[in-house]
């Protein structure tokens, strides 16, 4: 095998890991382009679908209510578009039915021209699409999520492990130079 230094191992598997997180991300735009529902990661390796869990699928997917500080947020919230529309009344007894479900508001002004035919304004906001997310997004998100759940607390485990290891080890050197100590004596 490559004999590396550990600069030479950090590059490569920082750039490795790019490299995924970036296969990761086409894939799911394609996919998403395609209209075709939910993201399956079948162009991935299972190596790296365990390495993606590990790092977790949020950098790929992204999470709406995380702003990175210096970059543009990529979906500005546009602002609502406001429709006015002038309706003349011939009969005022007639009820006025909207096709529209969003009225925001709708008086009745006098016209200045005929008194006798009231002009109803009413503005109304643009409909906006909702993003629902499919229950097999959902069911994938969470497995992700627990994926990384369970990898964080074995790490953690395996941390404590060491931190048990590295304290025995301390002592076995503390008794090794008190018996070279009595040694030299």
């Amino acid at each position: 095998g490559a004999r590396k230094e550990i600069k030479d191992w950090k590059s490569f598997f920082y750039q490795w890991k790019s490299k995924i997180k970036k296969r990761a991300r086409e894939q799911r735009q394609h996919i998403s382009q395609t209209g075709g529902g939910g993201y399956i990661c079948s162009e991935l390796s299972e190596t790296e679908n365990r390495l993606m869990g590990l790092i977790g699928w949020a950098h790929v997917v992204g999470c709406r209510d995380v702003e990175e500080p210096g970059l543009p947020g990529s979906e500005m919230e546009a602002p609502q578009e406001v429709i006015i529309e002038q309706i003349v009344v011939e009969n005022p007894e007639l009820e006025i039915f909207e096709q529209e479900p969003l009225i925001e508001k709708a008086e009745i002004m006098p016209n200045s021209q005929t008194p006798s035919r009231p002009t109803i304004s009413v503005s109304k906001t643009a409909s906006r699409k909702k993003l629902v997310r499919t229950q097999r997004a959902q069911t994938q998100l969470q497995e992700a999520a627990d994926l990384y759940a369970s990898s964080t607390s074995e790490m953690a485990t395996a941390v404590g492990g060491m931190a048990v290891a590295i304290t025995k080890l301390a002592e076995g050197l503390s008794q090794v130079a008190i018996a070279l100590s009595n040694i030299n004596k």
